[in-house]
């Protein structure tokens, strides 16, 4: 864990020295972080995989001022592992929730940067479902809920008045109980763990 907290740190430092360079090319006034705005994020994790946020998401958000914003955001992802020689296929379903009450700190020393600052708080939740063969070939499905709150640190550029780039790293601290078969009883489990870098594209409307 400590070599992928290691890995989003530097991911997200790379995107702040590249968006400052940048954001010297932008006139004042070159944002859209305003009370009423609204914008619609589409992002991507480096690592596409089906863990929570990894993969792709989309996302709303609704700023109550230019400072603040709340940000609500769905996840689904599928995958399908064809076996070879003795490892079974399998069948991966995940869809994930998260909201973020967020706070741009730098917005007051520079009201009408392109380059702003950003972290959040909120609730998130996450389902998953695993489909395999078990032992006697027989499909058996493993379900996992998890429960708990996480938190992000990023930075958004305007490359556009109406248009943003960010990049942003997402922790978490979640209770999981899954659900499996005779050989995989159910059980609870508390996790603290990073669940990735994502990079995102936003649209704002007035």
């Amino acid at each position: 864990m400590k070599r992928s907290f290691t890995h989003g740190i530097t991911a997200v430092a790379s995107s702040l020295i590249l968006s400052t360079a940048l954001a010297a090319q932008q006139p004042p006034g070159a944002n859209s972080l305003a009370e009423g705005a609204w914008a619609l994020q589409f992002g991507i994790g480096d690592n596409l995989t089906l863990h929570g946020f990894e993969g792709t998401t989309v996302s709303a958000k609704h700023h109550s001022s230019a400072a603040h914003a709340l940000r609500f955001g769905v996840s689904i992802s599928a995958g399908y592992q064809n076996g070879r020689d003795e490892t079974r296929s399998t069948t991966d379903v995940a869809v994930g929730l998260v909201a973020h009450f967020l706070h741009y700190p730098t917005l007051g020393r520079d009201r009408g940067g392109a380059l702003q600052m950003y972290w959040g708080l909120g609730p998130l939740l996450d389902v998953n479902l695993h489909r395999a063969p078990d032992s006697d070939g027989e499909s058996v499905t493993e379900r996992s809920v998890s429960v708990g709150a996480g938190g992000t640190i990023g930075a958004e550029w305007f490359v556009r008045p109406r248009i943003s780039l960010s990049a942003e790293y997402q922790t978490g601290l979640t209770a999981t109980f899954s659900s499996g078969s005779d050989s995989a009883p159910d059980d609870w489990g508390l996790q603290l763990g990073q669940r990735g870098v994502l990079f995102g594209v936003s649209a704002y409307f007035p």
